[in-house]
């Protein structure tokens, strides 16, 4: 493992090259609070003619992807402010993520009409909230417009954040090899298929996924949609628009102001509950994302928070990477029903049984299944 890191400075602002100790790097690009364990990986510096095999925690690699692009610090007519580029492992498909499933639907990410980019309102740990555009520009790249200049900080900041978002890193070429077999789920790599869309932190992922249970998917929407307006910041450039609330705004809102001003029901004490532990620090929720426990240890974690059960932990395992259980829901049973049981009632049993075979891949199986049935059917 190395000690040091010599890098061009493009992106700092400096011209000569940057030589810094590892830990010092990260402390600059990304906070503490959403670094996770060292991973070895290879880092191929063109610039320079050479590799080196270096230990990177992952989100200082996103910023390394977003360094080695160029940043366009110009105001335009779209009242763009700055502009960031990060690379994609092959093969990638920033349409195929944002179908992958409703998240899109859900505050503050939407699509947006001119260029079906992603859109996600934030706000960044400087307070500042900014408007993101996110577009395919190559195939092996997308690129970030920001409403707002940022400083360094913040844009390595950005960085981590979409490369989470997106899964910009994630490998799925074991996984395709194993579904070139399978003719339900054969075209998956053609179609670039395997991410799943992600909020930029676990908080808002687990928050959104709570909202997703005993209730139709308009209820999910019509619930984060409260939430964000009534305690989301607003975008400076639309107040319209507002960012997610963060757990120290949840945590001060009150059970009985979650439940009249987001209509929250039985989850107020849930939402509540989550954001004054993750506020106070008794929960470090973010470790959870790169952290190297078993997927059991992970499940088990994840079901001790109040309001997340079976389903609801499955679904945030998927979310993780972590692709061991079904979630299986009123969906999937409907839907495995009609593909392998002719539309009779079946049990979680049965379908969790249908995906058996895939092992520690059974949830991406089930995810991305070319399913028979279609309510049109």
């Amino acid at each position: 493992m190395l000690n040091a890191l010599t890098l061009p400075c493009t992106g700092l602002g400096a011209s000569s090259k940057l030589l810094m100790h590892l830990d010092d790097l990260c402390a600059i690009l990304c906070p503490a609070s959403i670094l996770g364990s060292p991973e070895k990986t290879r880092f191929n510096a063109k610039a320079q003619k050479t590799q080196s095999i270096i230990s990177l925690r992952p989100c200082v690699l996103a910023a390394l992807r977003y360094l080695f692009f160029s940043v366009d610090s110009s105001l335009n007519l779209k009242g763009i402010a700055m502009k960031l580029k990060l690379s994609a492992r092959p093969p990638f498909s920033l349409s195929a993520v944002v179908g992958s499933h409703g998240w899109i639907q859900l505050a503050p990410f939407s699509k947006d009409k001119r260029t079906g980019g992603l859109v996600y309102i934030g706000q960044l740990d400087s307070e500042r909230v900014v408007g993101m555009l996110i577009v395919q520009e190559t195939p092996v790249a997308v690129s970030i417009e920001v409403d707002a200049l940022l400083s360094e900080a913040e844009r390595a900041e950005i960085a981590c954040q979409v490369e989470w978002m997106l899964g910009l890193d994630q490998d799925f070429s074991a996984f395709y090899a194993l579904a070139r077999q399978e003719p339900k789920l054969a075209r998956m790599e053609k179609r670039a298929q395997g991410r799943l869309l992600r909020s930029p932190t676990l908080f808002e992922d687990t928050i959104k996924t709570i909202l997703t249970t005993n209730t139709a998917w308009s209820g999910t929407i019509r619930m984060t949609e409260a939430l964000v307006s009534a305690f989301g910041a607003p975008l400076p450039a639309d107040p319209t628009r507002r960012a997610f609330p963060g757990p120290d705004r949840l945590a001060a809102a009150g059970e009985e102001t979650l439940r009249s001003s987001a209509r929250l029901g039985y989850r107020a004490p849930y939402v509540l509950e989550l954001a004054r532990k993750v506020a106070s620090g008794a929960l470090d929720l973010e470790s959870l994302k790169r952290t190297g426990f078993p997927t059991d240890e992970l499940r088990k974690r994840l079901l001790a928070i109040k309001g997340v059960g079976e389903y609801a932990a499955a679904n945030l395992l998927m979310l993780l990477g972590r692709y061991n259980f079904v979630p299986v829901d009123s969906w999937a049973l409907k839907m495995v029903s009609h593909e392998w049981y002719s539309g009779e009632a079946i049990d979680r049993a049965k379908v969790e049984a249908a995906f058996e075979r895939w092992g520690e891949c059974k949830g991406l199986a089930y995810w991305f299944w070319d399913w028979s049935y279609t309510n049109e059917s």
